[in-house]
């Protein structure tokens, strides 16, 4: 491993380079940007919800092979609600109007031919004893308020009906739309749902409203509300980081050389992506948000001590008065009309003096939050994966951009545009640090009992923890697609599905599920279904063979039929084929098959508890049968993709810890055990942090999802800098010869005004998520902003007493303070 101050040292060649020729640096890198931009017309965008599914994960391999073996279009539900004026879908009028509609739903091209479902489809169940007559309900249409009456009773009377078609008051109706195949089209997925959607409002009736909603609506819509989504976030982010930074260093170059290192990190990192070919997907969307408030911080570090030294050199002050000021950090005198502007060979001077102060921080601070992103290597996902390299490449940019790029600016820039005009508060001591840091820095132990009184009532919290998430909840509750969900799940059995698939014995004859052994082992999971929580509805195979079995004059159940009659019962389905479509639950040799499970207001919890239950009934329920049996459908899906973020990303809080403390303590050096307890003082205000945040979120109820679950490994990644740069500041005064509480002082009084700012520029810029018309996005912004507050918060009271210890000294007075100012020439550099 290269250690921070090795790395150092390689990047003080290119800083001299720049700083040497800086027009021609910055001619040649404009040329390799120019370069790196042209690849991004080539970056592929995936935001549908398949690219999230963990590939080797047993359901999803599961889920694949049975879209194989059954028959399984993309499907998407149509709601159709009359509106006040509309005539009821159960009235004369109505059931003209749903069949008009049916037949122009299966004229569209984006559907597949005659595999449309709705109430006009669907059977009549047979009479005992009767002639064998398949008909639908609406076959003949009534022509009377009486006769559609009498069809109404009969459709409230047959659960499939008011479960799957028509609601109960008869103002809403669901068509079931199978999609073209996409081996059969040329439009992708939600080019094809936006054509569909396009063609609609001229199929609906008059007063009433069309909506397509089901999982593949959403996951298509959810990606367009992304990018949507994003392109008005990066230019808020712009707009705040620029406020932040000018209200921070006051300066026009302060504003504009960390935003153009920021775009530049952006052309490069999404170059590289194009480049390997590794697409956008739902979770690297937010790479431009996170590599922006990141890029950032390190110039707020260098531009505040490149700021301090200048303004230094620019005034009056000589001597030990000019070294105290540069060397403890404090605010410069006010430069004003009286202060002299630097030449460019004062700002090259005062530029390398701060990279000397702060350069190896950076480079520790960027090796640590690069480790934190590359801990998401663990991840089963592949774009928690990429995001997790490409977020660390862009860091890994930003540190050297700060030994190239952004010197090269400085040295080009007018130098006036760095000298801040600012005022200290009257009686202000310059080398006083903040309230809290000053308080922190003389009570230390006080300091640390208030952090931990702190934790211990937030900490408890944890045990309350839980995970949540559910697609309907990335929508505002007012979208249209969140009021047509709403909708379905009151009218019928719900939109999304659970699938338990049976599986013949080994060795089983041939059309197990069509002879009375299969037919037996479906009515138990059947019952099982039915029981378990959440479940609405179970639509099988067996519903028509149960319907056709009556007309035969079959006694229930009818897994009591011989082989002979199960035979003219499925032989009487396949000729039904137009109006009961078998491939849907049963595989063409009927030695596999499957049951329906529907979910009203589907979600993780509910899924995740029907699941349980299943696996704890359906074994004893199907002992004895041979009968093997799976999950697989879209909850069961969703479970295992929100169920491997939540576990990736808290095992990758352990990662993050061993990598960062290693590379710390590496960094401090071995000797004397000297490196592994620096490493834990610096890592105490980062897990602390991290602690405190997920035991608020527990009191607060708010649920470890896909986005909320990310927060934790990043804060770490992240906040671990507050305690490298105070940690750094706090050893450069001990080796200048300063007391423990003295030089604690002087350490916040150098690095604690960057410190608060640059928690001010992370914080601003992650909640510019918070204004996300996404909720998830919103939740992460908000806990990503409270992390790092909270880091920030635990590096001021905790590292006094990890760094400092308890006890004061002879030499911790004020009068020390000031005077290890003075020991300027005995600083060691960071070189």
């Amino acid at each position: 491993m290269t250690s921070a101050p090795r790395l150092s040292a390689l990047l003080a060649a290119p800083l001299a380079a720049a700083l040497r020729r800086p027009g021609a640096w910055l001619a040649a890198f404009a040329g390799l940007t120019v370069l790196a931009a042209a690849l991004l017309p080539g970056l592929e965008v995936r935001v549908d919800g398949e690219s999230l599914h963990p590939a080797d994960h047993p359901t999803v391999v599961a889920s694949r092979h049975d879209r194989q073996r059954f028959y399984e279009p993309e499907q998407v539900v149509l709601l159709a609600t009359a509106g006040p004026q509309a005539p009821s879908w159960t009235s004369a009028r109505g059931m003209a109007r749903l069949a008009r509609l049916h037949h122009d739903l299966e004229r569209l091209p984006e559907t597949d031919n005659r595999a449309v479902r709705s109430a006009f489809t669907l059977l009549v169940p047979p009479k005992p004893g009767a002639p064998l007559e398949l008909r639908t309900y609406l076959d003949p249409l009534p022509t009377s308020e009486t006769a559609a009456a009498a069809v109404a009773r009969r459709l409230r009377a047959d659960p499939l009906a008011t479960g799957l078609f028509l609601s109960a008051d008869g103002r809403h109706a669901a068509f079931y739309l199978p999609l073209v195949p996409r081996d059969r089209q040329a439009l992708q997925r939600h080019e094809q749902l936006t054509e569909l959607e396009r063609r609609l409002p001229a199929l609906a009736p008059p007063g009433t409203v069309l909506s397509l909603l089901g999982p593949a609506v959403a996951e298509a819509r959810l990606g367009e509300r992304v990018l949507a989504d994003l392109a008005r976030l990066v230019p808020v982010m712009v707009v705040v980081m620029a406020l932040v930074l000018a209200f921070a260093l006051r300066t026009p170059g302060g504003v504009l050389v960390p935003l153009v290192e920021a775009a530049a990190v952006l052309v490069w990192t999404f170059a590289a992506m194009a480049l390997t070919g590794i697409p956008v997907t739902l979770v690297t969307t937010i790479v431009p948000v996170v590599l922006t408030a990141l890029a950032v911080t390190d110039e707020v570090h260098l531009v505040e001590r490149l700021q301090a030294h200048l303004a230094a050199t620019g005034t009056a002050d000589t001597g030990a008065a000019a070294g105290e000021l540069a060397d403890a950090g404090a605010d410069p005198a006010p430069a004003g009309p009286e202060a002299a502007v630097p030449d460019r060979a004062a700002v090259r001077r005062a530029l390398e003096a701060a990279l000397a102060e702060v350069g190896r921080p950076i480079v520790l601070t960027s090796l640590t939050t690069a480790a934190g992103f590359l801990s998401f290597l663990v991840a089963a996902l592949a774009p928690v994966r990429w995001f997790g390299v490409f977020v660390a490449l862009g860091i890994l940019l930003a540190m050297a951009f700060s030994f190239t790029l952004v010197p090269a600016l400085v040295a080009v820039l007018p130098p006036a545009w760095f000298l801040p005009r600012r005022h200290r508060r009257p009686g202000g001591s310059a080398l006083a640090p903040g309230h809290l840091e000053g308080w922190a820095a003389r009570r230390p132990l006080l300091a640390a009992a208030a952090a931990g009184a702190l934790l211990a009532l937030l900490v408890p919290g944890i045990g309350r923890l839980a995970v949540q998430d559910s697609w309907i909840d990335n929508f505002p509750p007012h979208s249209p697609i969140a009021r047509a969900e709403r909708l379905a799940n009151r009218a019928f059995w719900g939109t999304y599905r659970l699938d338990v698939v049976l599986d013949a014995p080994a060795g089983a004859e041939p059309g197990h599920f069509r002879r009375a052994p299969g037919v037996a082992a479906m009515e138990r999971m059947r019952e099982v279904a039915a029981g378990a929580p959440h479940v609405t509805g179970v639509v099988t195979h067996l519903l028509p063979f149960e319907r056709l079995a009556t007309a035969l004059e079959l006694p229930p159940p009818v897994s009591a039929a011989s082989d002979h009659e199960l035979a003219r019962v499925a032989a009487l389905a396949e000729a039904a084929a137009l109006r009961i479509d078998l491939r849907w639950f049963l595989t063409p040799d009927a030695d596999a098959a499957r049951a329906r499970l529907l979910v009203r207001d589907a979600d993780y919890a509910r899924a995740r508890e029907l699941s349980a239950a299943l696996a704890e009934r359906l074994p004893p329920a199907l002992a004895g049968t041979g009968v093997r049996w799976h999950l697989s459908g879209d909850l069961p899906l969703a479970v295992d993709v929100v169920d491997t973020v939540v576990r990736d990303q808290l095992r990758s809080i352990g990662w993050t810890l061993v990598a960062v403390a290693l590379l710390v303590a590496a960094a401090v050096g071995w000797s004397a055990g000297r490196g592994p307890r620096r490493a834990a003082a610096v890592l105490a205000p980062a897990v602390a942090a991290v602690a405190a945040v997920l035991g608020g979120m527990g009191w607060a109820g708010l649920p470890l999802g896909i986005a909320t679950s990310t927060f934790a490994a990043l804060t770490l990644g992240v906040g671990v800098d507050f305690g490298i740069h105070l940690e750094a500041a706090f050893h450069r005064r001990r080796a200048a010869g300063a007391a423990p509480r003295a030089a604690m002082a002087l350490a916040f009084a150098h690095s604690g005004r960057a410190l608060r700012w640059n928690t001010a520029v992370l914080a601003a810029g992650f909640l510019v998520l918070a204004v996300s018309g996404l909720a998830p996005n919103r939740h992460l912004g908000l806990l990503l902003a409270a992390g790092l507050v909270a880091s920030w918060l635990a590096a001021v009271l905790l590292l006094p007493a990890l760094l400092a210890g308890g006890r004061a000294t002879g030499r911790d007075t004020g009068r020390g303070v000031a005077g290890d100012g003075q020991r300027r020439g005995r600083t060691a550099t960071a070189w």
